[in-house]
């Protein structure tokens, strides 16, 4: 935490924040004189951390009184006191802390009347953490009754306090523990750690820190039922069985068949009960959603891992980080990205001395222990009052996200998917997850809508119309789909190059790919491509594949992508077989491009430029352009659609080749 202050000073990003709704005859003075209480009782309320040798050395400051802050807002009518109470609480929870110099803990009091107030609490999580929040409160009730009614305190004297069971913690966790607590994990983070490369909204090269987003959902009463009866056939908790379920819904929107989950666990022992402190450690749990197989079995899977894991949870994060070896990039919360809870503690509501308070639930920061990630979905069972299962008894879904990565329509998406898959995997367990849906009954409709000719929104062709002749009815081809959004989000991620041919794990962003994709079709323009030209790609996964096909589809050809490590042979069928009938070979008009047919590849695809050489088909190398295509801008005069005009939306996009069932392609 000391180290992410000092990269990112300043940053109110992991400051913890709830608010405490206070009902019944409140006397401010009461509740400071509490509070003083609490902060001389613990000794982290009243600590900082000083670094005058570079390395932070915390500093115990005597206890004292602290003025209790109050903003009056009795005045105001009463629609008034909740946007003003949130905007107050928007202010505070973004006060940065300075951990040299000031208490890292503070509470502010808003009078809305004279029988109700509003508590708002901040925290820095190096001090506090979700669990402290149940200490205070309790100690600040029973301080409280016994102040108002002319009693010393009642609670007795701590035996210990946060720094004895941090010296605890550094001498138990030496030599042989300390080998037997990381060696499990040696085993489980073993190198190479996977990478989720979730689809963003934004560029991440330029997001630089972390703000906070959140959206909000219901898992309803039936399903969350569904879910609880699997996880009772499968003996798996809650936890589990949720957490086997977002990580099919992380794995099939990444990509991945292999994640990291960052999943918080309170790590008090016994004694340290009553303590006040940053106790909640953060565990990695590792999940592989193979899409050959069904949810229940990667449920079983998740839960052994949870047992696993939940065994050696006393070492601290940092720690394992340190004794593996791994580093640690303030911008990324390795080796995780994405984090779950299943929040266990409800908000404290506590009766005394003639008060009523309400605890608000912890905000993102506090339950996920204050990490770095881009999302963090924390569930929480709802009750059912009237036991008739609509009353309630569902589980809260709480989507924490990075919002300068994702909006906030894209955070929703997902927690919709999510709730898709479940309804889906509950009711066939064993299906295999890729054919599990992930889409909303909505998006389905809007697809089928677009599929269908219908309304196609912004993305539609301008001057298109569809059976009924109304203008913009029809979808857009594909190659200007990608245009289009290349110009909404010319900063936004693409394609992550891995292949040969991109640069290992480089993010190539939407108007980066479009530039490369235009400037190549304009030299397969100049080379004689056109519409129904037929042009094999021969090219590894990488961004240049990407680029290439949108080159193709714009230059108006259609593209027909090859296996580059196929044989010889095979690739010479597939290429005398899309150059058969070309003009250049027969002398008949197959299309309006110049040649009918080429092979686009690399330098280093030895068999697919000898088969081109078989079958007689031009080659393009790509490798002797791209340079000259990263440093050409595009020509401002050129049309958004690309270099074509005219391009048929009947007319031949792709070519596929399969194994033959007579064995020929």
């Amino acid at each position: 935490m000391w180290l992410l202050d000092q990269i990112d000073p300043g940053a109110a990003t992991c400051n913890l924040f709830h608010t405490v709704d206070i009902s019944g005859p409140l006397a401010p003075a009461l509740l400071a004189r509490s509070l003083d209480e609490v902060v001389r009782r613990h000794q982290t309320l009243r600590t900082t951390f000083a670094a005058p040798g570079g390395a932070p050395e915390p500093v115990v400051a005597p206890a004292a009184r602290r003025p209790l802050p109050l903003v009056d807002l009795a005045g105001l009518p009463e629609p008034s006191w909740g946007p003003e109470v949130a905007r107050l609480s928007t202010e505070e929870r973004r006060r940065p802390f300075d951990l040299a110099a000031e208490p890292l803990f503070r509470v502010a009091l808003v009078r809305l009347s004279a029988g109700r107030h509003a508590g708002l609490l901040t925290a820095h999580p190096i001090v506090f953490d979700g669990g402290s929040s149940l200490v205070l409160w309790r100690e600040v009730a029973a301080l409280y009754e016994a102040f108002a009614a002319g009693r010393p305190s009642p609670l007795p004297e701590l035996p210990l306090q946060y720094a004895d069971h941090a010296l605890w913690q550094r001498l138990h966790l030496a030599g042989d523990t300390l080998a037997g607590e990381v060696d499990p994990w040696r085993r489980e983070l073993a190198p190479p750690l996977p990478v989720l490369r979730l689809p963003a909204d934004f560029d991440r090269a330029s997001a630089h820190g972390f703000l906070a987003g959140e959206v909000y959902r219901v898992l309803p009463a039936p399903l969350a039922a569904a879910l609880r009866e699997l996880g009772g056939r499968c003996g798996a908790t809650l936890s589990s069985t949720l957490l086997a379920a977002w990580a099919a819904v992380l794995g099939r929107t990444g990509g991945e068949e292999d994640l990291l989950v960052g999943t918080p666990v309170e790590s008090r022992r016994p004694e340290a009960e009553g303590l006040i402190g940053p106790f909640r450690n953060t565990l990695v749990l590792r999940a592989r959603p193979r899409l050959d197989r069904g949810y229940g079995p990667l449920v079983d899977e998740v839960r052994e891992a949870a047992a696993a894991v939940a065994a050696h949870q006393d070492l601290p994060l940092e720690r394992l980080l340190t004794a593996l070896g791994l580093p640690r990039d303030p911008r990324r919360a390795p080796p995780f990205q994405v984090m779950f809870l299943l929040r266990s503690q409800p908000a404290p509501r506590l009766s005394f001395a003639g008060l009523r308070i309400a605890v608000s639930p912890p905000d993102p920061a506090a339950d996920l222990a204050g990490e770095v990630f881009e999302l963090g979905l924390i569930a929480e069972e709802r009750s059912d009052p009237r036991g008739d299962g609509d009353g309630g008894g569902g589980i809260g879904l709480r989507l924490a996200y990075d919002a300068l990565l994702f909006t906030e329509v894209t955070a929703a998406r997902l927690l919709d998917h999510l709730a898709a898959f479940l309804a889906a995997a509950l009711a066939a367990p064993e299906r295999p997850l890729a054919e599990l849906p992930l889409l909303s009954t909505s998006e389905r409709r809007q697809l089928l809508a677009w599929s269908d000719g219908g309304e196609a929104g912004e993305a539609g062709e301008e001057g298109q119309t569809g059976e009924d002749g109304q203008a913009g009815a029809q979808p857009p081809l594909a190659h200007h789909a990608f245009l289009a959004q290349a110009a909404r989000t010319p900063g936004a991620p693409a394609v992550v190059g891995e292949g040969a041919e991109g640069a290992e794990g480089r993010e190539v962003s939407y108007g980066e790919l479009a530039r490369l994709a235009r400037g190549l079709a304009r030299r397969l323009v100049a080379q004689g491509i056109g519409p129904e030209s037929r042009v094999a790609i021969a090219l590894e996964r990488s961004p240049r594949m990407v680029a290439a096909v949108f080159a193709v589809l714009t230059a108006g050809g259609a593209y027909v992508p090859l296996d580059p490590a196929s044989p010889v042979e095979r690739l010479a069928v597939i290429l005398r077989d899309i150059g058969g009938d070309t003009g250049r070979d027969t002398g008949q008009d197959v299309g309006r491009g110049a040649v009918a047919a080429a092979l686009l590849t690399g330098g280093g695809h030895a068999a697919a430029r000898e088969a081109a050489k078989l079958a007689g088909l031009h080659v393009i190398d790509l490798d002797e352009i791209w340079p000259a295509l990263e440093a050409e801008p595009a020509p401002a005069d050129e049309p958004a659609s690309g270099p074509t005009l005219g391009v048929d939306r009947e007319g031949l996009a792709y070519v596929i080749y399969t194994s033959g069932s007579t064995g020929a392609p």
